[in-house]
């Protein structure tokens, strides 16, 4: 949590650190942001994880997930393809298309879902909002 006193604290965010793996998340609060986070776990855990989202956002609240959003075949973005191939050894995730996304938000609830293409370089990210409503 900010303290007001922090120079760097604003006084209208809450900054919430949680362990998504435990329980539900903290809420309601406005706003979800995950950073690099689904490509680390498989497509149930984040089912999972979204629907958590879901129930912690308020009504009209954001999720913004932000991570390698790979196209339809998972061959582009190419940085995206072949940071797959290191998930494959290491996690039980993967990169994961918009359409993979779109369904676990849909089903979650979520609506007025997007994708943002972030500039590259020196990114090779995306990010995807979806609105609770």
């Amino acid at each position: 949590m900010l303290a007001a006193r922090e120079p760097w604290a604003v006084p209208r965010i809450d900054l919430r650190e949680v362990d998504y793996h435990q329980g539900e998340l903290p809420g309601p609060v406005d706003v979800v942001f995950m950073s690099n986070i689904i490509h680390s776990e498989g497509e149930a855990a984040n089912a999972a994880l979204i629907a958590k989202c879901f129930r912690a956002l308020g009504e009209g609240g954001l999720l913004i997930i932000k991570d390698h959003i790979m196209d339809d075949e998972l061959v582009e973005p190419a940085a995206g393809a072949v940071f797959a191939l290191y998930l494959l050894l290491t996690t039980p995730g993967r990169d994961y298309s918009f359409g993979e996304v779109s369904r676990w938000l849909r089903a979650a609830g979520f609506n007025q879902i997007r994708m943002e293409t972030l500039p590259n370089p020196p990114f090779t990210s995306s990010i995807v909002s979806a609105r609770k409503s």
